[in-house]
């Protein structure tokens, strides 16, 4: 994950652990729910569902996201704890 996409990623952090421990997530603009499905592709390479009108798909799209953002967080420290 390159500095330009954490820096997006950091901004939804606290909506993604919603996502994720409460299972749900509110006032997600079109804009934003877009901004964040596309560095999500270029990041990663994968791409969601992006219908920004489906609230079941905004919340899957926020789990699977927050998932594998937490995930690079956690390999990024470990590896700077392991120098």
């Amino acid at each position: 994950m390159k500095p330009k996409h954490k820096s997006i990623f950091s901004k939804y952090e606290e909506r993604f652990r919603t996502a994720i421990d409460s299972d749900f997530v509110r006032n997600i603009g079109s804009r934003d729910f877009k901004e964040l499905i596309d560095t999500y592709r270029d990041a990663s390479g994968v791409s969601l569902d992006n219908n920004p009108g489906c609230g079941a798909c905004v919340l899957r799209a926020f789990k699977v996201i927050g998932r594998w953002y937490f995930e690079q967080i956690n390999q990024i420290n470990s590896k700077r704890n392991v120098k």
